[in-house]
């Protein structure tokens, strides 16, 4: 028997080692069909299964038949994509992987991440006690190549120099993931070559199929806009989703009045303080919402730090700490419906906001698509500015990424353009 073997592993060997190519084909059926007889006449047969192929990774199962368990020394499998009969000793190019045999005589092993548009030549094999090798037939397998699939998704929140732009993932595909955002033009089909803005916080986890946002900024008044969704992936490709083109908006109309003690205002030295600050809220959401208010400012020392009741009667207390554009806005949304208005109660259940034109703006905002907004029955959070911190120091996503200073400011105008797109009742002209 173990004549018969070597005799075996011989030929096989000398088809691994490139002799069969000088053969002719007679000449190599011949030769096989020695082989294969000689393991008939053993009744030993190594066997592979069809590899399961899962994107870039492969389950290989092998088999032994003929042969007692206690003869078997080693087992496992040899692939290669350069020799299409790879060798498990030293075959170029080839390389092999070890296995342990089961009482019924099979093993299993994965074949390691593999290399998209390449062919792998996989055989199994045995090492028997007198250091004979058995192969198996070849099979082959190639990685299964999906490529990305994006959707670029109407443009719903956008405002005189601002817009939050979502798309998402249809198939996130098999090819690893480097970047992925949206790319912006005046013209229309944007490639990456145009402006764009990166998504850096989705797609987290392997496989990821969710959607992403951005948020762009400082964009013209009144003017067209094509966007694209995209993603580079490793190996250096970049594919686009549908193309989409909006408008920005000619902007809000919010318009604010000293309408009570202003002389107060001057004399406490607050007066220049409210104004630059009520100036600057006007800014942010003339710029960054459409929506109709028309402010009235009252100073009145008796209020504690500010306030506002629905339809814009604003009033500033003597603590200076609170004459600025950050809760000049906070209070401004209280104006526009947030806590005042019949429905806010309706919009916002059980501690969260449940529309998605709102969730989406601050999740682009903040880079984070794992946030919702939370509330009360007055006050909303992140991006309601409820404390002055949260604009001068910052706020941080889930990620640890801080959104602050004039990006805060903004989201607040696009969350409340967004809570009204979502249907909260606000003041109308």
């Amino acid at each position: 028997m173990k004549r018969i073997l070597t005799l075996c592993h011989l030929a096989m060997a000398i088809l691994a080692a490139g002799v069969f190519v000088a053969c002719s084909d007679e000449d190599a059926e011949q030769l096989m069909d020695g082989i294969q007889a000689t393991r008939a006449s053993q009744s030993v047969y190594v066997g592979i299964g069809t590899p399961k192929v899962n994107g870039r990774s492969a389950v290989l199962d092998g088999y032994v038949e003929g042969m007692e368990l206690s003869e078997v020394k080693k087992v496992g499998f040899a692939y290669s994509t350069e020799n299409v009969m790879p060798d498990a000793r030293s075959g170029t190019g080839c390389f092999r992987i070890a296995s342990r045999i089961t009482a019924e005589g099979s093993f299993s092993a994965s074949l390691p991440t593999m290399k998209e548009d390449a062919t792998y030549y996989i055989r199994a094999y045995m090492v028997t006690t007198s250091i004979d090798t058995i192969y198996s037939e070849v099979t082959t397998c190639m990685a299964t190549v999906l490529n990305p699939s994006l959707t670029t998704m109407p443009v719903v929140n956008r405002a005189r120099l601002g817009a939050v732009v979502f798309a998402r993932f249809d198939v996130a595909g098999t090819r690893k993931l480097k970047s992925w955002g949206v790319c912006l033009s005046e013209k229309p089909m944007p490639t990456v070559d145009d402006t764009k803005v990166t998504a850096r916080d989705t797609c987290k986890q392997d496989g990821f199929k969710g959607e992403f946002g951005v948020f762009f900024e400082q964009l013209e008044a009144d003017r067209m806009y094509f966007v694209r969704a995209y993603t580079l992936t490793e190996d250096g490709n970049v594919y686009y989703g549908d193309s989409r083109m909006f408008r920005t908006t000619r902007g809000g109309n919010y318009s604010w009045r000293w309408a009570s003690n202003a002389e107060g205002a001057k004399k406490d030295n607050a007066y220049d303080r409210i104004t630059e600050a009520m100036d600057s809220a006007s800014y942010y959401y003339n710029n960054y919402s459409n929506l109709y208010l028309s402010a009235s400012v009252e100073y009145n020392t008796g209020v504690q730090t500010a306030d506002c009741s629905f339809g814009g009667w604003i009033r500033f207390g003597s603590n200076s700490r609170y004459q600025w554009v950050g809760t000049a806005q906070h209070e401004t949304s209280h104006g526009l419906g947030v806590g005042t208005s019949w429905n806010w109660g309706n919009l916002c259940v059980s501690g969260l906001w449940t529309k998605p034109i709102a969730n989406r703006t601050l999740r682009a905002v903040m880079n984070d698509q794992t946030l919702t907004i939370k509330g009360d029955t007055q006050h909303f959070w992140p991006g309601g500015i409820n404390q002055r911190e949260e604009v001068t120091s910052g706020t941080a996503n889930s990620y640890g990424q801080v959104v602050k200073n004039e990006r805060m400011l903004r989201a607040n105008a696009m969350i409340l353009n967004a809570m009204s797109l979502d249907g909260l009742v606000g003041p109308q002209p």
